[in-house]
């Protein structure tokens, strides 16, 4: 301390000061940098007294703006990221690998730019998504949006381009078979029913014409994975000569055997969404027994968004499906929103190339992406799934290898080339609460990794934290103390904690760890009623 005098009064000749304590605080660094990562430069750093402003009038600063962040009491060392004000960035269309010549090729910042609408003959135009993976739809460049685009058309086929031919065997299958699954809990699988004169069905080798759309094990088990049509053979493993096939349509329903016609013609429905004083908002072609892509909901002012009237999958006819808005609160409206976490969070086509996936199962019910917790979620929201970095089986705890949520290999594929989600919800540490090879120092040092990698890597984002919900997978010890590590790191890092600790998912389970479908709707509830708290 030190101390400044300040003159009272003169009395008697006698002058009187008081002796004011002055505080030498530690000054802090305010470093302001453009970009992120390998690519960040630092634009200027300033010196400030602890609760003293920065000098946001610094000549090097006029190009540039960095969001909502407060720099007006600073209390500790900050890193604040920049963005230019006024910046020309590109636009680059493509369909699949084959790069599309359109305009605008360029957008200016702050002034965003409407994006055109493809044509391709036999197909109908979806939208524009940032990745193969992703369910953000982009219908144009907006005010706030930075940064380069490289956006990829998504069409649905009107027009039967790749025929199914079934090839001539021993027999044909003419029906696929619904059985209960023999554990008793509710689930069930898809089998073939073998032909009147066949051996049965463990003595053929099986297999699938297209495993992106259904899979046959060893056992004769269908597990559809997407919308289409496929074949199915069955090989005799004792004499290869003798075969037995058939084709299979997979919906949003189930499993059955359809004939080469009715596999050959597409049958299309249109999905409209519109607002609640019934305004289309978007409108999409669907094949029968697939899935729409949710349209975010516009912003209606007093209002906010709460959930569509109906679900969006297993499209069986021309159908409306209405936007509702209440009054209250949503801050996740309009939010790119991505998900980090473990098998529970995974299915096929929405998650990144490579990674273990478990969703779809052949005994579970989960038959559709939107039957997902997390779509369940981000539908509700009226958010977009930027990308899922989930990877089925994996820990937080670093030392499990490159699968874990802590590897910043892992990590960095939540971002799309220059463009970063706005949410990112880390639901992870159940394989690490149940695994006999990580402890709790693992597991927090990995939690921690994470969540620093995450920051790192999406500086803007929002962090939301999940506590692991009651299940099979662990012990209630084990869960208990885990919950409590997650929540530490909440206070630590002033992040939002969505308390799944008081909810039980044990009755709802495929098997010991995965949900069913009303085990996914138990957590969705849940989640949004956190979020929306």
């Amino acid at each position: 301390y030190s101390y400044n005098e300040e003159f009272v009064k003169e009395e008697n000749n006698i002058l009187y000061y008081n002796h004011i304590l002055v505080k030498e605080y530690e000054k802090f660094t305010v470093t302001f940098k453009y970009g992120t990562g390998a690519n960040a430069s630092i634009i200027t750093s300033q010196q400030v007294e602890y609760g003293k402003s920065a000098d946001t009038s610094d000549p090097l600063l006029i190009d540039y703006s960095w969001g909502d962040i407060d720099l007006s009491s600073i209390k500790e060392d900050i890193t604040v990221t920049c963005k230019k004000i006024h910046e020309t960035f590109t636009i680059q269309y493509f369909d699949g690998s084959n790069k599309l010549s359109l305009e605008p090729a360029t957008y200016d910042t702050g002034v965003g730019c409407v994006l055109p609408t493809p044509e391709k003959e036999g197909y109908e135009f979806i939208g524009w998504f940032v990745s193969e993976i992703s369910l953000y739809p982009f219908a144009k460049i907006s005010t706030e949006d930075y940064g380069n685009f490289i956006l990829r058309a998504r069409y649905v086929e009107t027009e039967t381009h790749n025929r199914v031919k079934l090839p001539d065997a021993t027999a044909h299958i003419t029906n696929i078979k619904k059985v209960a699954h023999s554990s008793g809990n509710g689930t069930y699988v898809y089998q073939p029913e073998i032909p009147s004169g066949q051996p049965s069905a463990g003595s053929f080798t099986w297999s699938s014409s297209d495993e992106s759309i259904a899979t046959i094990s060893q056992y004769s088990s269908i597990t559809g994975k997407k919308a289409g049509c496929c074949i199915i053979t069955g090989t005799l493993t004792s004499n290869p000569t003798v075969t037995i096939n058939c084709i299979i349509r997979v919906t949003g329903e189930g499993i059955t055997a359809v004939t080469e016609e009715e596999a050959n013609t597409i049958t299309t429905y249109t999905v409209t969404f519109v607002d609640h004083h019934d305004n289309v908002i978007n409108t999409q072609k669907v094949v029968s027994g697939s899935s729409a892509i949710c349209p975010i909901p516009p912003i209606v002012d007093g209002y906010v968004f709460y959930g569509w009237d109906k679900v969006c999958y297993n499209i069986k006819a021309d159908t409306t499906i209405k936007a509702r808005y209440r009054r209250g609160d949503n801050p996740y409206q309009g939010k790119k929103i991505s998900i980090i976490g473990d098998s529970i969070s995974t299915f096929q086509d929405y998650i990144p190339s490579g990674y273990s996936c478990f969703y779809p199962y052949p005994t579970a019910d989960v038959t559709d992406v939107n039957m997902t917790w997390w779509m369940m979620m981000v539908n509700r929201l009226g958010a977009g799934l930027f990308i899922n970095n989930s990877y089925s089986g994996s820990c937080a705890a670093g030392s499990t290898g490159s699968s874990a949520s802590s590897n910043i290999t892992r990590l960095s594929k939540l971002k799309v080339g220059d463009q970063m989600p706005d949410v990112v919800i880390i639901y992870m540490g159940s394989n690490d609460c149940a695994s006999k090879y990580v402890d709790e120092t693992q597991f927090s040092t990995g939690y921690d990794d994470t969540i620093k990698g995450v920051q790192n890597i999406c500086p803007d984002a929002e962090i939301i934290l999940v506590t692991l919900p009651i299940s099979k997978l662990y012990t209630e010890e084990n869960r208990v103390s885990y919950n409590a590590i997650i929540r530490s790191y909440g206070e630590k890092y002033n992040l939002k904690v969505c308390e799944l600790s008081d909810l039980d998912i044990s009755n709802n389970l495929v098997d010991s760890a995965h949900p069913k479908t009303s085990g996914m709707k138990l957590v969705a509830d849940k989640m949004v009623e956190e979020l929306l708290k």
